[in-house]
């Protein structure tokens, strides 16, 4: 007879639908807007740019008060709040008349996604998960690889059909209906529906026994520091990397369509991605599977690097190894953090990691706009960022190969 379906398992949907809407759309898929708001404002390349840094700014400022938005609200009507946010965000591009209101939109756009992606996910996980962890949070990540894999199409169809305005007013009805659906499926931990954490059979434990066991680490100050530059380069790496590859792909001579057509496919290997990183992780350990990641994230900037606006082969070459490199971006730092934190740092680290994060896209957000100003292109942004991956596969690799099983 099976076993009636864990409610754990219901959380996790929740999260994919959360990290859609707070990740998805504000991250991953805001940028197939930005070719068109540069029209409709006429701004030059590090203006539009301006705009994710902004929305980089709200959110490193609003990481600060997590803890303490949390503790204001209990993680259930915290994640509904943040998807509020993401509604009000969307009025304002719906109706933004200059620049300084896209930059307010951006802002709060920002909030939302603060409060509402892998911080609250992290803890809904920890709290409902005793085993596979990093599977769980892999699904909960994919929800942005789904909305990057459905959205840009229809965000491209829908403004040159109806216009900016009508697109974004309809962004954010969908969102206040995610909104409402978080508030009926998500609770804060199982003793909500006196139920217990997800654990595993001893059967299926036994198959598990192949990951690394990495339990209780403590990483003195300078490792510690060293895993949070990692995050930082990995937040350098995540948003503005995917934001600029719309107008990188546009610039050097893809239409509109093909460009959406791509993105889309980045969305769905993302899905892909995240999946299998989860889930290898939680099989094999995370060290092995960093190679992979972090190998087609390099490979994946060289080749956008010889993008020339002709080769459909080249571009669909890049977009598959940017969205196996990408999806490592959202869970490998969770996964990171999990495998590299004691339980009572573990709030703290997860915490200033997402900082990190967000520090890191605030500050490199600006940058691929202000060299492709200088340049005439983006090239010289993915060969920098292929530097930083390379950084962080040599200091993220060397850590684990000091507190973790590498064989």
């Amino acid at each position: 007879m099976r076993s009636k379906l864990h409610y754990g398992w219901i959380i996790c949907v929740g999260c994919l639908l959360l990290h859609a809407c707070t990740c998805g759309l504000t991250a991953t898929c805001f940028s197939a807007y930005l070719p068109y708001i540069k029209t409709a404002l006429a701004l030059n390349n590090t203006q539009t740019s301006l705009i994710v840094t902004m929305r980089s700014l709200s959110s490193m400022l609003a990481m600060l008060t997590c803890n303490r938005y949390y503790k204001l609200f209990s993680l259930r009507i915290g994640v509904v709040v943040s998807c509020l946010f993401l509604v009000v965000s969307c009025l304002m591009f719906a109706w933004a008349s200059s620049i300084f209101m896209c930059y307010l939109a951006a802002a709060i756009m920002g909030i939302a996604y603060a409060y509402g992606t892998m911080v609250p996910i992290s803890f809904f996980m920890r709290n409902w998960f005793a085993d596979r962890r990093s599977t769980a949070l892999a699904i909960a990540a994919c929800g942005s690889g789904v909305t990057t894999a459905i959205a840009p199409t229809i965000i491209t169809n829908s403004t040159e059909t109806f216009g900016l305005t009508r697109t974004f007013l309809a962004e954010a009805g969908i969102v206040a209906v995610c909104a409402a659906l978080l508030f009926l499926i998500l609770r804060d931990s199982p003793a909500d529906l006196n139920l217990a954490p997800y654990r595993q059979g001893d059967r299926q434990k036994e198959k598990q026994q192949k990951a690394p066991a990495l339990r209780d680490v403590n990483l003195s100050r300078r490792e510690t520091r060293l895993l949070m530059f990692t995050i930082l380069l990995v937040g350098c790496l995540g948003a503005p990397y995917l934001s600029h590859l719309t107008l990188h792909y546009r610039n050097v001579g893809y239409t509109s369509t093909q460009t959406a057509a791509a993105l889309s496919m980045i969305g769905i290997v993302m899905i892909g991605g995240k999946f299998l990183f989860g889930v290898a992780s939680d099989r094999f350990g995370s060290y092995r599977i960093n190679y992979l990641f972090l190998g087609s994230w390099l490979l994946a900037c060289g080749v956008t690097t010889m993008l020339n606006g002709v080769s459909l082969e080249l571009l669909y070459c890049a977009t598959f190894l940017s969205g196996i490199g990408i999806s490592l971006g959202t869970i490998g730092i969770t996964v990171w953090v999990g495998d590299l934190s004691s339980e009572e740092n573990y709030a703290k680290n997860i915490t200033s990691s997402q900082f990190a994060f967000s520090l890191g896209a605030l500050v490199w957000s600006p940058i691929p706009g202000i060299l492709a100003d200088l340049t005439g292109g983006y090239e010289a942004a993915y060969v920098i960022f292929g530097v930083m991956v390379a950084l962080t596969m040599i200091i993220v690799q060397a850590i684990y190969r000091r507190h973790g099983n590498r064989d």
